[in-house]
């Protein structure tokens, strides 16, 4: 993605979508700050305080920044631990890839959850998406707000970890498989320098300006990157 909204960003998130992808990124950024920090005070050589303070954090300085957002709704879905963004009636799901993803390649993993599975948007013809029952926090389980069937969620995807900090954010929609594999239909790469929000830390070439749909993914040469971080099961389950 370009720091002009694609086609494909606009028709999901709106004529705004320039300004929601901000948002996102912002939280993102914010969210590795406040996982940082408690990994810092944790005072573990593991990494198990990052991954999940970050996808609580991540979550939640996405809803902040979002709430009142013209066409926005802040909503906590059944069986969910922590509230999304409604965006056009599409959930935000806002993740980090696991450790054994490879965003800048294009390969995501996320924890395998029923969660998960159930709310992203199906692309996989051998499954047909269902209703996703949206209600806010706090409420009790017959008070439904929202319906959303066919269209239910969009990820947008942050690769960070506590030492190399954030170094790719992608958003995009795609059914997971059972190993945690994320197969995508369309996903996008956001251009955070072209946001106005600095450069990130991932080093080598940035795929960026890219998206992909059913096919092959794009390829693009890379340079490995030193200290790499082995996160713990907890970090895995974000």
């Amino acid at each position: 993605m370009t720091s002009t909204p694609s086609e494909w960003m606009i028709e999901k998130l709106g004529g705004r979508a320039h300004e929601v992808t901000r948002l996102l990124v912002e939280a993102g950024l914010a969210a590795h700050e406040r996982a940082a920090a408690a990994h810092e005070a944790s005072g573990l050589r593991q990494t198990n305080p990052y991954g999940a303070t970050y996808w609580l954090a991540f979550a939640e300085e996405a809803c902040a920044r979002l709430k009142g957002f013209p066409g926005v709704e802040l909503v906590k879905p059944a069986g969910s631990a922590v509230q999304y963004p409604s965006v056009n009636n599409a959930l935000l799901l806002t993740v980090r890839a696991s450790r054994k993803s490879d965003v800048r390649g294009g390969t995501v993993y996320l924890y395998p959850s029923r969660f998960r599975k159930q709310t992203m948007l199906g692309t996989n013809p051998d499954e047909t998406q269902g209703e996703l029952d949206l209600r806010p926090d706090g409420s009790r389980d017959g008070d439904v707000v929202t319906h959303v069937s066919g269209q239910a969620s969009i990820l947008v995807v942050v690769d960070a970890d506590a030492r190399q900090g954030v170094r790719d954010v992608l958003v995009g929609e795609g059914h997971q498989r059972d190993d945690g594999l994320i197969v995508f239909g369309h996903a996008e790469f956001v251009d955070v320098e072209g946001l106005g929000l600095g450069t990130l830390s991932g080093s080598g070439p940035r795929l960026v300006s890219a998206s992909f749909d059913t096919g092959e993914i794009p390829v693009v040469p890379v340079r490995l990157r030193s200290g790499v971080t082995r996160d713990g099961a907890a970090g895995d389950d974000i």
